[in-house]
């Protein structure tokens, strides 16, 4: 039976091009566009594809916690762990007294003295000299000089545009001091693929077998978990695109419904035809789909890849695959209410319309 309703939609469709060729052309040429606008709102809505495109901090980074006496030479194995290590990074937080804007103040070191890890204005990292002392880079708030647990730290820098409760102090004054460790992370210079990610992950197990290790993919999973609200609100935009087109493809059957009378007189029951129709339009949006995928990966980089909110938003073969099945069944969802509209109507009435 659905081969059969294959076939009348084939036949159908062929109709379709032949009597009213401009407005087929047109149906297909709006179905390509919705494609394609839900290809682009889909790679520029999912929070993970728009991390990865700005190559997100927390997507490289490896965060290790737990009671240990850090060293210089753990720092510098932990560096060595990753073929891609930008930089590593302690931090420890200071409370403030109540007076002060902030309750807490993160105090973070830098054992390659942030290479590349914060761009901001103001004294990004410190001089050869200023390394071997006792100071700090802090915000652009904070006068001459800063308390930290006893310690007076000078300010040789500031920050501006940055957090205001972050203060940089050389790694060698941070580990002297021997300010208590909230955390160390591994930075990359890269978001690392999921074979990386596991690697890396077990070789910091096995250095530092003490420690909890956060890897970028628990990030990265969080806000996968939140892409069926992007998924939502690009299919309504798709929805929305698909619609107006679809008045022209409501058309085209009117136009040649004449069919639908023939089949329904000689006994064919309305789900019958309803399932042509959307085999019909299954076909269509299907093959515009399929049509927009091809465009959209062959034209990427020369031109999706610049109109990107995000720049080079990374697309899959599944991605590919997701957007493909979505359109089809949006396009049938948006197709119900003209198909409810036609299953009201009885044989006679149609019938008639035709003897006019």
């Amino acid at each position: 039976m659905l081969r059969k309703h294959a076939v009348l939609a084939l036949l159908r469709i062929r109709t379709y091009a032949r009597k009213n060729a401009l407005i087929f052309c047109l149906f297909l040429l709006g179905a390509v566009l919705s494609s394609l606008s839900f290809l682009f709102f889909y790679g520029n809505s999912m929070a993970d594809k728009r991390n990865m495109a700005q190559n997100s901090l927390s997507y490289r980074t490896f965060t290790l916690y737990g009671d240990r006496n850090w060293t210089m030479e753990d720092l510098q194995s932990l560096r060595d762990a990753a073929s891609g290590s930008l930089d590593v990074r302690a931090s420890h937080t200071v409370e403030l007294s109540s007076e002060s804007e902030y309750p807490e103040l993160s105090v973070q070191a830098f054992l390659n003295n942030n290479a590349g890890v914060y761009f901001y204005q103001g004294q990004t990292s410190f001089t050869p000299e200023q390394l071997k002392q006792d100071c700090a880079i802090a915000p652009s708030s904070v006068g001459d000089s800063l308390n930290l647990e006893g310690t007076e730290f000078p300010v040789v820098g500031h920050t501006r545009h940055f957090d205001n409760n972050v203060v940089f102090i050389p790694i060698r004054s941070f580990l002297d001091h021997e300010f208590s460790l909230d955390s160390v992370e591994l930075i990359l210079d890269t978001i690392p693929t999921r074979k990386e990610n596991n690697r890396i992950l077990e070789r910091l197990s096995a250095l530092f077998p003490e420690t909890s290790i956060a890897d970028p993919y628990q990030s990265i999973q969080a806000d996968q978990s939140r892409n069926p609200g992007g998924v939502a609100m690009t299919s309504g935009i798709y929805l929305i695109s698909i619609l107006s087109f679809l008045f022209l493809f409501q058309y085209l059957m009117q136009e040649n419904s004449y069919e639908n009378v023939v089949y329904s007189l000689v006994g064919a029951r309305k789900s019958s035809v309803v399932c042509i129709a959307c085999m019909e339009l299954s076909l269509l949006s299907g093959s515009a789909a399929l049509l927009a995928c091809l465009l959209h990966a062959a034209l990427y980089r020369p031109l999706f890849a610049q109109i990107n909110i995000y720049g080079e938003v990374p697309y899959t073969l599944g991605d590919y695959l997701l957007c493909f099945l979505l359109t089809v069944l949006l396009s049938l969802a948006a197709l119900a209410p003209f198909l409810t509209a036609y299953m009201r109507r009885s044989a006679a009435e149609m019938k008639r319309q035709f003897q006019r």
